[in-house]
């Protein structure tokens, strides 16, 4: 039997002409302060972030890929799963801001659609040369689960895992966020 709390991940979920693909993004789409429910921002998130629309076709190959990996996923996890919600998130984080994530999880309910957030990933868009700290940090039994920083790794969770983006001490970690909803938990 499997544990729901441990974090799983796949190394190479995009090739390095995809990833660089993705990455040129940041020429469509302006970067803007990151927000926390609401649309405020608060000082336990510091990193820049836009959002790849799911329902323009030029980026349907993304959506597909993670929902790839999700499939896969989900065979562990075993969650009944209806729907993405959210757009995928492109976020940045800079040590010259001293970028980071404080401990936080992804439980939101969508009341339109009767769902919650289920499932979490993040995809390394950055290599682990790129940047020094900035780990993703995953609280899991019977020791947190910090997410390996090679690029073009998916790491996927259940979305009630509290974990945490440690501050970034030297270059930028780029990442990919997407969530996946389903009914409420019974």
């Amino acid at each position: 039997m499997d544990r729901i709390t441990t974090p799983t991940y796949v190394e190479n979920c995009f090739t390095s002409e995809e990833i660089q693909e993705i990455l040129n993004l940041q020429n469509v789409f302006e970067l803007t302060p990151s927000k926390v429910i609401g649309n405020h921002v608060f000082d336990y998130r510091v990193s820049e972030n836009f959002w790849i629309p799911k329902n323009d076709h030029k980026y349907k190959w993304i959506y597909d890929r993670l929902l790839k990996y999700i499939t896969i996923a989900n065979k562990t996890y075993n969650f009944n799963l209806s729907m993405i919600n959210d757009d995928i998130q492109f976020s940045i984080y800079r040590s010259t801001q001293n970028g980071n994530y404080s401990w936080h999880d992804d439980i939101i309910s969508n009341n339109n659609f009767n769902t919650i957030r289920k499932l979490s990933l993040s995809v390394q868009l950055s290599n682990e040369d790129e940047y020094e700290g900035g780990e993703l940090e995953i609280v899991s039994a019977p020791e947190n689960f910090i997410a390996p920083k090679k690029k073009g790794t998916i790491i996927l969770f259940p979305s009630f895992l509290v974990h945490r983006v440690k501050p970034v001490t030297k270059g930028n970690r780029i990442s990919l966020v997407l969530w996946i909803d389903g009914p409420p938990f019974k």
